[in-house]
């Protein structure tokens, strides 16, 4: 075989190969992003839906608040005057006030002292065994009288569709006195609803009840790997659109309805394009330097070769040993390999930069964006990993629970601008007493804190309570509606153990949430502890 056509098969073989890794490097790394970045946006677009029911929840609760905390209702539970029905209860208001399709008036006892049940959607009363007509359990986790924080509520699945349920104690419009009782109010979660939600949050999404008899069945499938697995689950449904899975809890953290967001995959379809734009350009571009290298060898290797062997022929038919070659000649392949080099070095830099926004997204997904604190879903995680880790090494763990007094009060007063501020300076109060890489300091929700602390006992887990309050009350910020000296001050609660096989980790969670309760019960600003563990802790 000729020098030339060896050259032109080398060429061909190095052409092939330069098309697989160029597909390669566009498939597996460019690509792959694309379809990681889809999977991010895909998560936080059904947490978007988790968290619109969450608020739709938080609404209704809200609404139940202002309902139940008020003289006029108060007074209603005694004497069940015809005026508070007239003015308050008549069809045409709830049909067009609060917009409920339950509402439930109790004594202390659990009897229904006023209720009404009707479906505003179809305008027709019901009649739903969940909810007792004349008296209720004592029981009852929908009493507001049986939580420890004087409300309760959730999602409550019926034959009706699931229901938004929030209850609260009746109490005068002051907050002070005996409760008379519960108001319970609650909201069909129906298509209508689902749809507004769809609307707020810009994703659509289906919510189903985690009832075998009502769920479709690829949704019964997708149920049962939830339940295996206990995370969401993601579906390529027509290769347009993610089905992309979770679950939403009711008043029992048992997992109540099935929630589908449809996410579009502009993403992952966008990267396709680019995939495919840049695949055929890399293509184009090494065919081009294909052809330049088969001449650019013919010139300056085929050629050479040939006159160094007519060349040398030469000198062996003469036999004049005096003759020399030509030695110098001009080599383009240092120019090829630069080339070649600055586009890889082009690809790595868009890989860093991908790399980079990518840690980026994952830092504003665990944090905070006003305190700069571990967001829900961070301390979510590191509870459950220090609490793993503890139980494996026997080791101690502490957990302070924190709440800013009258916050509300502070809002209303100051306005949220400067309630935001004050957050952010006990957040950074909070973070003096976590340097350690082991401690995390998470804003557990509005004006709740949260301390994870591995490694410390009872004793030190109080002493750190104090001091931190102690420092909170010595920033020394003015509060005139506090109850607790006209400063911003914080009550906490906090809990110690050597985790076991046999301890439940929300329990000691509950724990440190029951003691702050107790301390804000005591006054405020002040620190209570669960009941000190026995043995080495």
């Amino acid at each position: 075989m000729k020098l030339q056509t060896k050259i032109q098969v080398l060429c061909v073989m190095i052409m092939l190969g330069f098309t697989a890794l160029a597909y390669g490097v566009q498939r597996y790394l460019v690509f792959s992003s694309f379809l990681k970045i889809e999977s991010s946006h895909a998560e936080a677009d059904i947490q978007r839906c988790i968290e619109a029911v969450t608020r739709e929840q938080e609404h209704l609760a809200n609404s139940v608040s202002d309902w139940a905390m008020w003289d006029d209702t108060y007074r209603f539970v005694s004497d069940n005057n015809q005026a508070y029905i007239d003015s308050t209860l008549a069809e045409n208001a709830l049909d067009t006030g609060v917009k409920v399709d339950l509402l439930f008036i109790l004594d202390p006892a659990g009897k229904v002292v006023w209720k009404r049940l009707k479906d505003l959607k179809s305008n027709e009363a019901l009649s739903l065994p969940e909810f007792p007509p004349d008296q209720w359990p004592a029981d009852s986790p929908l009493l507001a009288r049986n939580s420890a924080k004087g409300a309760a509520g959730g999602i409550v699945l019926t034959d009706h569709g699931p229901m938004i349920v929030a209850s609260g104690q009746v109490l005068p419009s002051n907050g002070q006195g005996a409760s008379r009782g519960s108001l319970v109010m609650g909201r069909f979660l129906n298509e209508d609803a689902v749809k507004k939600l769809s609307e707020q949050t810009r994703v659509e999404f289906s919510v189903w009840q985690m009832n075998r008899d009502t769920l479709p069945g690829p949704e019964e499938q997708i149920a049962d790997q939830i339940a295996v697995d206990k995370t969401l689950v993601v579906e390529d449904s027509d290769g347009k659109k993610l089905r992309v899975y979770h679950t939403y809890p009711d008043a029992q953290q048992h997992a109540a309805l099935l929630v589908c967001a449809l996410v579009p995959r502009d993403v992952s379809n966008q990267g396709r394009e680019a995939m495919w734009v840049s695949v055929v350009t890399l293509i184009a571009a090494g065919l081009v330097l294909t052809v330049i290298l088969l001449a650019v060898l013919q010139r300056n290797v085929v050629q050479p070769v040939a006159g160094l062997t007519r060349s040398l022929a030469g000198i062996v038919n003469s036999q004049d040993l005096a003759r020399r070659l030509p030695a110098s000649r001009a080599d383009e392949i240092g120019i090829l390999t630069r080339e070649l080099n600055g586009m890889l070095e082009r690809l790595e830099r868009d890989s860093v930069e991908r790399e980079r926004l990518s840690r980026e997204l994952e830092r504003l997904s665990q944090h905070d964006s006003l305190t700069g604190l571990a967001n829900r879903r961070q301390f979510d995680e590191a509870m459950t990993r220090e609490w793993n880790r503890a139980m494996r090494t026997q080791d101690s763990l502490a957990f302070l629970m924190i709440d800013v007094d009258c916050f509300k009060d502070f809002n209303d007063h100051y306005g949220h601008q400067a309630g935001d501020a004050v957050l952010q300076k006990i957040a950074s109060v909070l973070g003096v007493y976590t340097r350690r890489a082991i401690d995390l300091a998470a804003r557990y929700g509005g004006e709740e804190f949260a301390l994870v602390l591995p490694g410390m006992n009872w004793k030190d887990a109080g002493r750190l309570a104090e001091n931190l309050r102690a420092d909170v009350e010595a920033l020394n910020i003015e509060h005139i509606k506090s109850h607790t000296g006209g400063r911003v001050t914080i009550s906490l609660g906090f809990a110690a153990t050597i985790p076991r096989q046999s301890s439940s980790m929300f329990s000691f969670i509950s724990e440190a949430d029951q003691a702050l309760y107790h301390a804000k019960k005591a006054g405020r600003n002040q620190v209570r502890g669960a009941e000190e563990p026995k043995g080495d802790l």
